[in-house]
């Protein structure tokens, strides 16, 4: 309902980072980074830390009108979804809900969803 940016962000094993935009973001359409090793690493210990393959697979507050988040890991032959929808208030552990501006932040999509900076 509301204007929140709509895009999914993909990164993978070797640190290629591929962006679509769809709605709301400044930047609309397909784009393409990559980052380092080391980010890559940091981003999956994040995920074994959180606990992520051990959540519930959706975590969605009774409300309307907010931002949904969904999150994917997959690595050798394991994958694993979460749905967040005002999970904290869901019982979405904080760990997990802090994996999502990290996952942002890794990837670099700020310049993609908001655009250049002034």
């Amino acid at each position: 309902m509301g204007r929140c940016a709509v895009y999914d962000v993909q990164i993978d094993g070797s640190g290629t980072v591929r962006y679509d935009g769809k709605e709301f973001a400044a930047v609309k359409g397909p784009q393409e980074a990559h980052i380092s090793a080391d980010a890559v690493h940091a981003l999956y210990d994040a995920f074994a830390k959180a606990d992520f393959f051990w959540t519930f697979d959706s975590y969605k507050a009774l409300v309307s009108d907010l931002p949904a988040y969904t999150m994917t890991i997959s690595f050798d032959g394991q994958k694993k979804t979460l749905v967040d929808y005002d999970g904290l208030f869901a019982g979405l552990p904080k760990e997990v809900a802090e994996l999502e501006p990290m996952i942002d932040n890794v990837a670099g999509t700020a310049k993609w969803v908001k655009g250049p900076s002034p």
